[in-house]
């Protein structure tokens, strides 16, 4: 998305700045970063992200929560993945028919 993004309609350019978030969604992302991976200035990030109701700091703070969220319970499978592997089988049965 470095190239010039005036070829680019907003609803184009919006997906790509999206996407461009979630691929880098475990980086720091600040407002420099956005203005120069989207090649528009502050405004022109603002205007565009209220195609989605929302502002472009806001969007990303929602995407880092949805991944520390997907990242909690990831880890809270595994935990249970490993407590299911140290039951004996026999217990375990016995537990669920319960």
């Amino acid at each position: 998305m470095d190239a010039p993004n005036k070829q680019l309609s907003d609803k184009e350019l919006l997906d790509a700045l999206c996407l461009w978030i979630n691929d880098n969604v475990n980086q720091s992302i600040s407002w420099n970063d956005l203005t120069k991976q989207s090649n528009l200035s502050h405004s022109e990030l603002i205007k565009l992200f209220k195609n989605i109701d929302t502002t472009p700091i806001t969007y990303v703070r929602m995407i880092k929560e949805k991944e520390m969220i997907r990242r909690s319970k990831e880890t809270e499978m595994q935990k249970i993945r490993e407590l299911q592997n140290a039951i004996p089988a026999a217990l375990l049965k016995k537990f669920i028919s319960y």
